[in-house]
């Protein structure tokens, strides 16, 4: 707001194009809501190659922290050096408490199980692994995505955004049992 409010953003085409990159980002991050989306698709083959076009919004969070650097700017200009330290320790400070999250959990690492060594050299193996999650808990499969780096073998139990629709039909089998 400072940026707006100093006139930086009129002046300054860096400013400018920082904010034209946020807000072409935020509305990529609609994907085909977007009213034209399905014709960028079609004419701009790097769009085809994004997989969850919501990380465009990430553009738009980068613009702001660009914008508040132009902002930052300003302040340090108008507050003169007397004054800039206490700003300086007061803006930090509310970055660091803007952005905190907590409780931050963490995982141990102890290695990969010398279990998937034995997968390493068979042939034409498919693993599953279990528990087998279903869609909701998705997200715990990473370790086992990790895990197959031992082996490189193709997982029934997908992960991350993409799921193959045998994933889903595996899943409720495997709830049934």
């Amino acid at each position: 707001s400072v940026t707006i409010l100093t006139g930086t953003i009129a002046r300054d085409r860096r400013a400018r194009m920082c904010l034209a990159m946020g807000v072409c980002g935020v509305a990529l991050s609609f994907g085909a809501l977007l009213p034209g989306y399905a014709a960028l698709y079609r004419f701009l083959p790097p769009l085809q190659a994004i997989r969850a076009v919501a990380r465009f919004g990430y553009l738009g969070i980068v613009a702001v922290a660009f914008v508040a650097g132009f902002g930052v700017a300003d302040l340090r200009r108008l507050m003169g050096p007397r004054r800039w330290p206490a700003i300086a320790c007061a803006l930090i400070a509310a970055a660091v408490v803007e952005t905190y999250a907590a409780p931050i959990f963490v995982t141990r690492f102890d290695g990969i199980p010398a279990i998937y060594d034995q997968l390493r050299d068979e042939r034409r193996a498919v693993v599953a692994e279990f528990p087998f999650f279903d869609s909701d808990a998705r997200f715990l499969h990473g370790a086992y995505m990790l895990n197959s780096t031992r082996h490189w073998h193709p997982l029934i139990n997908g992960y991350s955004g993409f799921q193959p629709r045998s994933y889903y039909s595996n899943a409720d089998a495997l709830a049934k049992i």
